[in-house]
């Protein structure tokens, strides 16, 4: 695909300030979570405690179903307490960073500038979703890694579960936004789109755990 690889070194530089602040956020903060839980529930007693209070209907709906019986491990605990809030996370980090490099950049002229080189009629978005990859698999590798050094317990194939969850969420997100940009006229339509998504999203997940019923899948 004509000029791919230099659209996709732009990028790269317009992103290497913001992209590195929301991955280095996402993974360090997800590692210093796991690092205290184990010090937060430190008996069996205190997880199962904090089990039964996740079993009421308004956590479920929050936080989704608890795993590991009556008494789960700190390992499960923070999995459950911990994956929400980051798939929140990367699917927001993902709208905003496709928003900028497709609908916004079409508005401040950018992407006319690009069309008038040589390049493919697809590179932009080709360029965009190939660099949204490679971010949210740098943020899965480290978290994997970090998570599995952290002492929380687990083991390897359960961190690599919960980020490359995580992964998937955002690589998700990403897509949509990109959909949209391609249905709406402005990047804050894309991006209220985009969110409103999200939230119906989560809302749909939310009722289904509650119930019981296939929207949680």
């Amino acid at each position: 695909m004509a000029g791919f690889w230099t659209y996709l070194r732009f990028i790269a530089r317009r992103e290497r300030i913001v992209s590195a602040i929301w991955a280095a956020a996402l993974v360090l903060f997800t590692f210093a979570t796991a690092a205290y839980f184990p010090s937060l529930f430190p008996d069996e007693a205190a997880r199962a405690s904090v089990a039964e209070m996740l079993k009421s209907p308004a956590m479920i709906g929050m936080m989704g179903p608890v795993y590991g019986g009556a008494a789960p491990s700190a390992a499960m605990l923070f999995s459950q307490e911990m994956s929400v809030w980051m798939f929140i996370a990367s699917a927001v980090m993902n709208i905003f960073l496709v928003n900028r490099h497709t609908r916004s950049d079409e508005e401040l002229g950018r992407l006319e500038m690009f069309r008038s080189l040589p390049v493919g009629q697809l590179t932009g978005a080709f360029s965009v979703m190939k660099f949204v990859f490679a971010l949210n698999l740098i943020i899965a590798v480290f978290t994997t890694l970090l998570v599995s050094a952290s002492g929380i317990g687990g083991d390897f194939a359960g961190a690599a579960a919960y980020s490359f969850a995580v992964f998937g969420v955002g690589v998700f997100f990403a897509a949509v936004t990109l959909l949209l940009a391609q249905l709406l006229s402005t990047s804050r339509g894309v991006s209220g789109a985009a969110l409103a998504v999200l939230g119906l999203s989560y809302m749909l997940r939310a009722a289904g755990d509650i119930s019981g019923s296939a929207l949680s899948v």
